[in-house]
């Protein structure tokens, strides 16, 4: 899949921006979630490779979602955003083969993102 560097088209922002709710709404425990690029279901993590040079700046609901799961990007831009999302995710992924967690009350924790500390 091609990496976009500068502006990168709406239809790829969008998965992105998708990437973002999908990882919001995850549950330890589940695989990957994948969202929908190009007519077909692609990974979260490469949907954050499509974006990992985009200079565009993220959308403030993107960023205050990121947020909520405590991913807090080095710049307001989508390739930050990409880079903090897919190391999150990779974490995530490592935390679940080490301890297998079961999730509490639909999997979120108080801080309404069930990857959040709080």
């Amino acid at each position: 899949m091609p990496r976009y560097s500068g502006r990168a088209p709406g239809h790829v922002r969008n998965a992105f921006q998708d990437a973002i709710d999908a990882f919001f709404e995850w549950n330890s425990g589940e695989a990957e979630p994948r969202v929908e690029f190009a007519d077909r279901e692609i990974k979260i993590s490469a949907v954050c490779s499509l974006v990992w040079n985009c200079t565009d700046i993220l959308p403030m609901h993107c960023r205050n979602t990121l947020g909520y799961c405590d991913i807090e990007p080095r710049a307001r831009t989508y390739a930050a955003a990409a880079r903090a999302l897919k190391l999150r995710v990779k974490e995530e992924l490592e935390l679940d083969d080490i301890s297998k967690p079961v999730p509490i009350h639909g999997g979120t924790t108080s801080s309404g993102c069930p990857h959040g500390d709080g």
